[in-house]
């Protein structure tokens, strides 16, 4: 089995980052927060074993581009897999209920 070196792109840092300060200080739930993002890690690491356990996005522009998805909680994580580098590229964490195609066309 291959493994797959993961990288989480800046859009995707700051996605966290968002989703950190909105539980942690707006919810007032700090605790909450960090264990979230601990999830978001160990679900991101895991994909360096199986990536392509994770199904292509629904919607068909992003699975057009090769972007898959892994839920966790509320949220989507979107990536794509560079097989001929052996990674695995978070492109961004979005809440699930959000429009979120739009993100994706402006980058």
């Amino acid at each position: 089995m291959d493994n797959y070196n993961v990288v989480v792109t800046p859009s995707a840092d700051e996605d966290l980052g968002d989703v950190f300060a909105y539980i942690a200080a707006r919810l007032n739930a700090p605790m909450t927060a960090a264990n979230l993002i601990a999830k978001f890690y160990d679900a991101i690491s895991a994909l360096s074993c199986a990536p392509f356990r994770c199904p292509l996005s629904k919607d068909p522009y992003l699975a057009k581009q090769g972007f898959r998805t892994l839920f966790v909680e509320n949220y989507i994580v979107f990536f794509v897999v560079d097989e001929g580098l052996k990674q695995v590229i978070i492109h961004r964490v979005i809440y699930a209920k959000r429009n979120y195609r739009n993100l994706f066309i402006e980058e």
